[in-house]
């Protein structure tokens, strides 16, 4: 398993590998199969799209961290609620990353 402090090293060395299985794909077999190689592979985390569903079926398949991605910003709530570690905006000109605790904090959960 990644633990927080594993991947905060892994990024200041600059030895993180971020698997992407992609902003509008919300295919739950093409996702998992992503998701199990990436963990085969030795992925440091996760990124998919935000979609409880797709959150929870990854958490049965991977210990690893799980960053969701969306365009809008109302799909974040319910997937980080079902326990996404972080968000990715995207609006395909920029991209800005934020913890799960940051996140919540800005949307008023504590």
């Amino acid at each position: 398993m990644i633990t927080g402090s594993r991947l905060r090293t892994a990024l200041k060395n600059g030895q993180a590998l971020k698997v992407i299985s992609g902003l509008t794909n919300f295919d739950q077999d093409r996702v998992a199969a992503t998701v199990k190689a990436a963990t085969l592979g030795g992925a440091t985390f996760l990124d998919i799209a935000a979609d409880p569903s797709l959150v929870e079926m990854a958490r049965s398949l991977t210990d690893l961290p799980i960053c969701v991605s969306a365009i809008e910003p109302a799909k974040f709530v319910p997937a980080v609620e079902d326990e996404a570690t972080a968000t990715t905006a995207e609006d395909h000109d920029t991209s800005i990353d934020i913890t799960r605790s940051e996140f919540l904090q800005s949307v008023g959960f504590s």
